[in-house]
Parts: C-alpha cells; sequence; structure tokens
C-alpha cells in the first residue's frame, strides 16, 4: 500500500469542549490534550499555550516543531516506534494539518545552546514559523 496525505489548509485555532477541525478551524480541547500528556509518568505538568503571529511572545528552548498529522486507518501507527508500535511506516492513509504546528519547548533545560522563536518583529519576518499559528507545548 502506498502512503496517502489527505491535508486540511488550517485558518484558525481554537480552544473548543472536544478537538475536531471544522470549516478551517482547528478547535482543541487542551484539558483532554494535557490529561494524555499526563500519563508519561517523567511529565509532572504541562503548559499548553495557543501562539499566534503578532504575538508579542518568544518561545525559548525550543526542541521540536511538528505538523500535527495521524493515520486515518490504524489509530495507534502515528509515529510507529516513537508512539505506537514499531511497524512499517511510510503508508496508508495520513490526515495533516498545513497552517498550523505543534510546538515543544523544554522550560527547564540546562542547555548551553537552544532554540528559539520570536512572534513578532522583525525575526518573526523572517521566519516561516513566525506567521503561523501555533499550539505550544511545554513540559515539565
Amino acid at each position: 500500500m502506498r502512503l496517502e496525505i489527505q491535508s486540511i489548509d488550517i485558518l484558525d485555532l481554537k480552544p473548543g469542549s472536544k478537538t475536531y477541525a471544522k470549516d478551517r478551524v482547528f478547535y482543541l480541547n487542551c484539558k483532554e490534550l494535557e490529561e494524555i500528556l499526563l500519563k508519561d509518568s517523567c511529565i509532572k505538568s504541562v503548559d499548553i499555550h495557543f501562539v499566534y503571529p503578532g504575538d508579542r511572545v518568544r518561545i525559548v528552548n525550543l526542541m521540536d516543531v511538528v505538523q500535527p498529522r495521524c493515520k486515518i486507518d490504524k489509530v495507534e501507527a502515528d509515529f510507529p516506534g516513537f508512539i505506537g508500535k514499531m511497524q512499517i511506516a511510510g503508508s496508508g492513509r495520513t490526515r495533516s494539518l498545513r497552517g498550523i504546528t505543534v510546538l515543544v519547548s523544554n522550560p527547564c533545560s540546562n542547555r548551553k545552546y537552544a532554540a528559539l522563536l520570536d512572534m513578532s518583529g522583525v525575526v518573526a519576518e523572517m521566519s516561516r514559523y513566525g506567521k503561523m499559528k501555533h499550539i505550544s507545548i511545554a513540559p515539565r
């Protein structure tokens, strides 16, 4: 089976009582996401925020920026070997959300060098991520 990616262009990001996409808006139930993340015993707490272009925000100790994606056919195969069991990747149907990202930062990092993202100002204008909407996740 070949890989098929079904993309949805997302224009806005809003909190919701459930997680879904409708009319090019992605609604996220932050409480539900927090509960899922806190199932990992290494995570004691987590901060989840929406970040928009033009916000006077600098995200520091940025670890990763990912496009939200999920497998449609097999629930536990979104990221084989990392999330879910090991299996062949690169096949089946995947749904992706274009126009938003999930940012993961480490507020407690002691790393000497760490990435950052400005959401306003000259630096934000120079970065493609400075022009996107983000779900920012900072686990502790």
